[in-house]
Protein backbone atom coordinates (compact mmCIF):
# COMPACT_ATOMS: atom_id res chain seq x y z
CA UNK A 1 0.00 0.00 0.00
CA UNK A 2 1.22 3.38 -0.80
CA UNK A 3 0.66 6.43 1.06
CA UNK A 4 2.50 9.59 1.81
CA UNK A 5 5.36 8.67 0.53
CA UNK A 6 6.07 5.27 1.73
CA UNK A 7 5.86 1.85 1.03
CA UNK A 8 4.12 -0.94 3.51
CA UNK A 9 3.14 -4.32 2.94
CA UNK A 10 1.54 -6.25 5.71
CA UNK A 11 2.60 -9.35 6.96
CA UNK A 12 5.01 -9.60 3.97
CA UNK A 13 7.41 -12.10 5.90
CA UNK A 14 6.18 -15.31 7.10
CA UNK A 15 6.07 -15.36 11.34
CA UNK A 16 8.40 -18.57 10.87
CA UNK A 17 10.84 -16.32 9.02
CA UNK A 18 11.10 -14.44 11.49
CA UNK A 19 11.35 -15.85 14.37
CA UNK A 20 14.44 -17.59 12.48
CA UNK A 21 15.90 -14.03 11.85
CA UNK A 22 15.29 -13.44 15.93
CA UNK A 23 16.68 -16.80 16.88
CA UNK A 24 19.87 -16.38 15.19
CA UNK A 25 20.79 -13.26 16.94
CA UNK A 26 23.49 -14.09 19.50
CA UNK A 27 21.80 -11.71 22.19
CA UNK A 28 25.42 -11.73 24.05
CA UNK A 29 26.68 -10.47 20.82
CA UNK A 30 23.96 -7.10 21.11
CA UNK A 31 25.77 -3.74 21.32
CA UNK A 32 24.77 -0.38 21.30
CA UNK A 33 22.95 1.74 18.33
CA UNK A 34 24.85 4.38 17.40
CA UNK A 35 24.20 7.50 15.32
CA UNK A 36 26.10 9.57 12.20
CA UNK A 37 29.59 8.23 12.30
CA UNK A 38 29.22 5.48 14.70
CA UNK A 39 29.03 7.86 17.79
CA UNK A 40 27.39 7.05 20.93
CA UNK A 41 24.62 9.48 21.88
CA UNK A 42 21.80 8.02 24.03
CA UNK A 43 19.69 11.57 24.03
CA UNK A 44 19.20 10.92 20.34
CA UNK A 45 19.32 7.05 20.08
CA UNK A 46 19.18 4.35 23.00
CA UNK A 47 18.85 0.85 21.69
CA UNK A 48 20.80 -2.41 20.94
CA UNK A 49 21.98 -3.97 17.53
CA UNK A 50 23.58 -6.71 15.27
CA UNK A 51 24.63 -6.73 12.30
CA UNK A 52 23.79 -9.49 10.14
CA UNK A 53 24.74 -10.48 6.52
CA UNK A 54 22.72 -13.40 4.79
CA UNK A 55 22.36 -13.72 1.29
CA UNK A 56 18.95 -15.34 1.53
CA UNK A 57 17.91 -12.53 4.03
CA UNK A 58 18.32 -10.23 1.09
CA UNK A 59 16.80 -12.40 -1.83
CA UNK A 60 14.04 -12.23 0.67
CA UNK A 61 13.63 -8.70 1.39
CA UNK A 62 14.75 -6.53 -1.89
CA UNK A 63 12.28 -7.71 -4.24
CA UNK A 64 10.16 -5.46 -1.75
CA UNK A 65 12.28 -2.76 -2.14
CA UNK A 66 12.16 -2.69 -5.91
CA UNK A 67 8.50 -2.81 -6.19
CA UNK A 68 8.07 -0.02 -3.85
CA UNK A 69 10.71 2.09 -5.94
CA UNK A 70 8.84 1.00 -8.67
CA UNK A 71 5.32 1.31 -8.03
CA UNK A 72 5.78 4.84 -5.76
CA UNK A 73 7.40 6.33 -9.06
CA UNK A 74 10.82 6.88 -7.29
CA UNK A 75 12.43 5.41 -9.41
CA UNK A 76 15.81 5.96 -7.69
CA UNK A 77 19.21 3.92 -9.02
CA UNK A 78 20.56 1.92 -6.18
CA UNK A 79 22.93 -1.18 -6.64
CA UNK A 80 24.07 -1.63 -3.43
CA UNK A 81 22.69 -3.07 -0.01
CA UNK A 82 24.68 -2.32 3.47
CA UNK A 83 24.14 -5.17 6.51
CA UNK A 84 20.91 -5.54 7.77
CA UNK A 85 20.52 -4.44 11.34
CA UNK A 86 18.85 -6.56 14.10
CA UNK A 87 17.88 -4.17 16.47
CA UNK A 88 16.01 -4.44 19.54
CA UNK A 89 14.31 -1.76 22.01
CA UNK A 90 13.28 -2.18 25.42
CA UNK A 91 11.68 0.01 28.25
CA UNK A 92 12.69 3.23 28.05
CA UNK A 93 14.36 2.89 24.56
CA UNK A 94 14.18 5.11 21.27
CA UNK A 95 15.01 6.59 18.53
CA UNK A 96 14.56 10.39 17.90
CA UNK A 97 13.97 12.22 14.44
CA UNK A 98 16.51 11.42 12.27
CA UNK A 99 17.09 10.93 8.84
CA UNK A 100 19.37 7.21 7.18
CA UNK A 101 21.41 9.65 4.48
CA UNK A 102 23.90 12.27 4.75
CA UNK A 103 24.29 15.33 2.20
CA UNK A 104 27.69 13.51 1.34
CA UNK A 105 28.24 10.14 0.23
CA UNK A 106 30.41 8.04 1.80
CA UNK A 107 33.88 8.97 1.83
CA UNK A 108 35.83 5.90 2.46
CA UNK A 109 35.17 1.51 2.43
CA UNK A 110 32.99 -0.49 -0.04
CA UNK A 111 30.10 2.00 -0.18
CA UNK A 112 32.65 4.76 -0.67
CA UNK A 113 30.82 7.50 -3.35
CA UNK A 114 27.33 5.93 -2.12
CA UNK A 115 24.85 7.29 -0.41
CA UNK A 116 21.35 5.72 1.33
CA UNK A 117 18.25 6.04 -0.80
CA UNK A 118 16.06 3.68 0.43
CA UNK A 119 15.46 2.21 3.63
CA UNK A 120 13.10 -0.63 5.06
CA UNK A 121 12.17 -1.87 8.28
CA UNK A 122 10.51 -5.20 9.03
CA UNK A 123 8.70 -5.56 12.31
CA UNK A 124 10.06 -9.04 13.56
CA UNK A 125 7.95 -9.02 16.68
CA UNK A 126 3.90 -8.65 16.88
CA UNK A 127 2.54 -5.31 18.12
CA UNK A 128 1.03 -7.33 21.46
CA UNK A 129 4.53 -8.21 22.51
CA UNK A 130 5.39 -4.52 23.79
CA UNK A 131 3.68 -1.49 24.25
CA UNK A 132 4.90 2.00 22.90
CA UNK A 133 7.62 1.68 20.09
CA UNK A 134 5.51 3.70 17.27
CA UNK A 135 7.27 4.00 13.98
CA UNK A 136 6.27 7.51 12.71
CA UNK A 137 7.44 9.36 9.90
CA UNK A 138 7.36 13.53 9.20
CA UNK A 139 6.94 14.67 6.21
CA UNK A 140 9.19 18.08 6.96
CA UNK A 141 11.43 18.24 3.90
CA UNK A 142 8.16 17.34 1.46
CA UNK A 143 6.18 20.16 3.15
CA UNK A 144 8.70 22.85 3.90
CA UNK A 145 6.97 24.69 7.31
CA UNK A 146 4.14 22.29 7.58
CA UNK A 147 4.05 19.45 10.33
CA UNK A 148 2.86 16.19 8.32
CA UNK A 149 4.05 13.42 10.92
CA UNK A 150 2.25 9.77 10.53
CA UNK A 151 2.45 6.46 12.90
CA UNK A 152 2.98 3.71 10.69
CA UNK A 153 0.25 1.68 12.67
CA UNK A 154 0.38 -1.09 10.06
CA UNK A 155 3.97 -1.74 11.25
CA UNK A 156 2.80 -3.29 14.37
CA UNK A 157 2.21 -6.49 12.56
CA UNK A 158 4.47 -9.05 12.95
CA UNK A 159 6.51 -9.47 9.52
CA UNK A 160 5.36 -6.26 8.54
CA UNK A 161 7.71 -4.04 5.99
CA UNK A 162 7.78 -0.35 4.69
CA UNK A 163 9.87 1.09 2.51
CA UNK A 164 10.86 5.33 2.16
CA UNK A 165 13.22 7.36 0.76
CA UNK A 166 16.32 7.49 3.43
CA UNK A 167 15.98 10.96 3.63
CA UNK A 168 12.54 11.04 5.26
CA UNK A 169 12.42 12.40 8.87
CA UNK A 170 11.56 9.19 11.09
CA UNK A 171 11.50 8.12 14.74
CA UNK A 172 11.01 5.25 17.04
CA UNK A 173 8.85 5.91 20.38
CA UNK A 174 10.21 4.98 23.38
CA UNK A 175 8.64 1.36 24.64
CA UNK A 176 6.98 1.50 28.09
CA UNK A 177 6.60 -2.63 28.77
CA UNK A 178 8.16 -5.75 26.26
CA UNK A 179 10.37 -5.85 23.88
CA UNK A 180 10.08 -4.57 20.16
CA UNK A 181 12.62 -6.13 17.38
CA UNK A 182 13.04 -5.65 13.82
CA UNK A 183 15.12 -5.62 11.29
CA UNK A 184 16.66 -2.66 9.04
CA UNK A 185 17.92 -2.27 5.57
CA UNK A 186 19.34 1.08 3.65
CA UNK A 187 19.52 0.39 -0.29
CA UNK A 188 22.63 2.69 -2.07
CA UNK A 189 23.65 4.33 -5.22
CA UNK A 190 25.21 6.92 -6.38
CA UNK A 191 24.41 10.35 -5.39
CA UNK A 192 21.45 11.93 -6.71
CA UNK A 193 21.72 14.49 -9.75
Amino acid sequence: MFQYGYWVWKKAISPQVCDYIINEVPKDKLVDGTISKNRLNKSIRDSDIYWINKHWLYKEIIPFVRTANEKANWNYQFDTQEQFQFTTYTPGKFYDWHMDTDVKPYQDGVLKGKMRKLSVTVSLSDGNDYEGGDFEIDFRNTSPGIENKVILKELRNKGSLVVFPSFMWHKVHPVTKGRRLSLVLWNNGEPFK
